[in-house]
């Protein structure tokens, strides 16, 4: 598996069940030369919180598993 690969896994498997809580998901809309670009679905996309929950928890955990990342961005 590459580190896309690697990193879309851990948000399906890791990140999926905190994500469900707010009836929301999310997926990679790209990734490269570090930079991971994601895309909030469900009850997270257009949320005018869902900015602050992202990067007040899935970005300190995609950071923390994955430490090649530089910056994450939202789509």
């Amino acid at each position: 598996m590459n580190e896309r690969e690697q990193i879309e896994h851990h948000i399906a498997t890791e990140l999926a069940a905190s994500l469900k809580l707010h009836a929301a998901s999310c997926e990679v809309a790209n990734y490269h030369n570090g930079v991971l670009t994601l895309k909030l679905l469900g009850g997270c996309s257009g949320c005018p919180s869902s900015q602050a929950a992202i990067f007040n928890s899935i970005v300190p955990a995609l950071q923390e598993k994955f430490p090649h990342i530089k910056d994450i961005l939202l789509a």
